[in-house]
């Protein structure tokens, strides 16, 4: 046996190890240097994947990826599957989410309950608070629930309102939107109308915003903004050249509206802190919010704005349906070609038709506002030549009502005195923002002696125009 092994080594010569290899037999390398990889073959390629280091899997992957050594590039992370759980919330296409639950959270001021929502109250999908009370839509139904403050009714549901889309609460007053009509619904306090939404304004609309006393919509068809009550300030009455819209925001004196096409915040009403001055670099914007007296918009992430399409816009310029085309070839087929041409150009007229039509009535309302606009103008210029007039009293139902007692955890009660609820008329015209040599200050009109009398701070729950301390409450 041994002659015979040493005869096959004479006959079969060693073979030599290739470049990279460090072990080798016959049929190939049996083992590779550092910085070389082996190959199905049994040779030794270099490896791309030297210097490469691959993410590390996170949460929601099960491992992590993997360097090809032939290509240098790193295979994705394999993914687990949706709803396994993570430190926070649940893995989503492959990243942690939190789970949305639709748990309403409120705190601050907690007077008249506005910050207790209900212990049965179900997952909301949308939120908003007034002066004194809170309201939520519920994600499922579309139900809408309030609670706190309920003096003028504002927390109580008209018995007949459908299911909603979008809520929006003033001072005192509430409006929703109908999901399945996108019809407006306003109710509570609405001594300037603010809870009565004009009755030409058309449905569906979009997007919905209540101020302390003016409410404003956009309709979901043009775009265009439809303000009403309150217009001390002008704030419900939007700018001729308003373009149409895709988000609209109120606060207590001023309005903004985001345009449609390029995102751009237009605003207009009181301007005592620059609150409808947008700053010159603002970029195009995809939503707005305004407070008392200050408004914020958030840049839309790519510079791009919602598009103003929805269900209704597309319906509008939908063609009519087409017919079908028979079966086979001949002069009936030819017809069938004939007649869907002609479906095709009526098609086409009926939508250059409903385009032109959109148009002029965004002109007739433009025009509108334009005149309103001038009227207002004109009356604001008479109201300055005239002397200073005696604020208007409240309506007689309000000085004759006697208020209920109303217990209040943020303010000093007297012992056995008896409580009177807020009345935001007088917080707004018995007390005036005077000029006295260049200085602001808060004065109320006393209706015996027919002049002003310098206070430090109106009667009521709200700062005032231009000054600097919180107002105290009344002391009821």
């Amino acid at each position: 046996m041994p002659l015979l092994l040493l005869l096959l080594a004479l006959v079969v010569p060693s073979r030599a190890c290739d470049t990279g290899c460090t072990a080798c037999d016959a049929a190939g390398c049996t083992a590779c240097a550092s910085g070389y990889w082996k190959t199905s073959d049994k040779r030794c390629a270099v490896n791309l994947c030297a210097g490469v280091t691959c993410p590390a899997a996170g949460e929601c992957d099960s491992a992590a990826g993997v360097c090809n050594p032939a290509t240098g590039v790193c295979s994705a992370p394999t993914a687990k599957p949706d709803n396994t759980a993570c430190s926070f919330g649940s893995c989503q296409g492959g990243v942690c989410k939190a789970a949305n639950t639709g748990a309403v959270r409120c705190w601050g001021n907690d007077g008249d309950g506005q910050s207790t929502p209900p212990a049965d109250l179900p997952p909301s999908s949308a939120i908003a608070t007034g002066f004194f009370h809170t309201c939520a839509v519920a994600a499922s139904t579309g139900a809408v629930r309030c609670w706190g403050n309920n003096d003028y009714d504002q927390a109580t549901l008209p018995a007949d309102l459908p299911p909603s889309s979008a809520i929006a609460t003033g001072a005192f007053h509430t409006c929703a939107v109908a999901a399945s009509t996108g019809a407006a619904r306003c109710w509570g306090f609405d001594m300037f109308g603010q809870a009565t939404p004009p009755a030409d304004l058309p449905p569906p609309s979009s997007a919905i915003a209540t101020g302390s006393y003016h409410t404003c919509a956009v309709a979901a068809e043009t775009g265009a903004v439809r303000c009403w009550g309150s217009n001390d300030y002008d704030q419900a009455t939007p700018p001729a050249d308003l373009p149409p819209s895709s988000a609209i925001a109120t606060g207590y004196s001023h309005t903004c509206a985001v345009a449609a096409e390029t995102g751009a915040v237009r605003c207009w009403g009181n301007n005592d802190d620059g609150q409808s001055t947008p700053p010159a670099d603002l970029p195009p914007s995809s939503a707005i919010a305004s407070g008392y007296s200050h408004t914020c918009a958030k840049a839309a992430a790519t510079g791009a704005v919602p598009a103003l399409l929805t269900p209704q816009s597309l319906a509008l310029f939908a063609p009519p349906a087409l017919p079908l085309l028979p079966q086979g070839t001949g002069p009936a087929a030819a017809t069938a070609v004939l007649d869907l041409q002609q479906a095709a150009a009526l098609a086409a007229q009926q939508q250059r038709s409903a385009t032109a039509a959109a148009a002029a009535a965004l002109a007739a309302q433009q025009q509108q506002a334009a005149a309103v606009a001038a009227a207002a103008l004109a009356e604001a210029a008479a109201a300055a030549a005239a002397p200073l007039l005696q604020p208007p009293p409240p309506p007689p139902q309000q000085q004759q009502e006697e208020r209920p007692t109303r217990k209040r955890s943020h303010t000093p009660a007297a012992a056995g005195a008896a409580g009177r609820k807020r009345d935001p008329y007088k917080c707004r015209s018995c007390w005036r923002l005077v000029s006295d040599g260049g200085q602001k200050a808060h004065k109320k009109w006393e209706a015996g002696s027919g002049q002003y009398c310098e206070r430090p701070c109106a009667v009521c729950g709200q700062p005032m125009q231009g000054h600097s301390q919180p107002c105290q409450r009344p002391d009821d």
